[in-house]
């Protein structure tokens, strides 16, 4: 993927008892072009937009001021705070973000969520032939494609070259599927 916004997960059917959220993840270069990492997630709840980033170590920025942890909201309604080397972003009804300030970031989402999600982490419907489905609902031939079409924001600097063939892309697939790590 590129150095741009992507949409990681969000709430993208629109059903009675489930509560609406964004995550999205914003990828920098680290000395090599070829490779990104993930250097904020903002997460838009409610009323709110947080930003964990790796310029704020052991901070969030919510709604555009620089806030100490641990941050509460009407006794847990929303909480974030540091355990460990994580900023844990946690609701009461179920959805858990974590990101490192580093580059590891997983989002996790209870089931009644599941086939209700979107985004990079994909619909959480338990289906893995669909696992690659983009933007317009299309199942994307290749990981660039799919990737680009979870753009959600250019900001300055923004690239999204084409890496070219993979030749080892299946055996990464099933690792990364294997890995089960980030999306849950």
């Amino acid at each position: 993927m590129g150095t741009c916004i992507y949409q990681f997960a969000q709430l993208c059917k629109k059903i009675e008892g489930l509560v609406d959220f964004q995550v999205n993840v914003q990828n920098e270069n680290r000395g090599h072009k070829d490779v990104s990492y993930v250097t904020s997630v903002q997460v838009k709840i409610s009323n709110f937009n947080i930003v964990i980033s790796k310029q704020y170590p052991d901070m969030i920025v919510l709604d555009g001021v620089l806030t100490n942890l641990p941050f509460i909201v009407d006794k847990g309604k929303l909480s974030i705070y540091k355990q460990g080397f994580n900023a844990i972003l946690q609701t009461n009804f179920g959805l858990r973000v974590t990101f490192n300030w580093e580059s590891r970031v997983a989002v996790t989402v209870p089931s009644t969520y599941a086939g209700a999600v979107c985004g990079l982490c994909g619909d959480f419907d338990g289906d893995k032939s669909n696992e690659f489905t983009m933007n317009n609902t299309q199942v994307a031939l290749n990981p660039t494609i799919f990737g680009k079409s979870w753009k959600v924001q250019n900001v300055p600097g923004c690239t999204e070259d084409d890496k070219g063939d993979c030749s080892n892309l299946a055996e990464l697939e099933v690792r990364q599927r294997s890995n089960r790590e980030g999306c849950d």
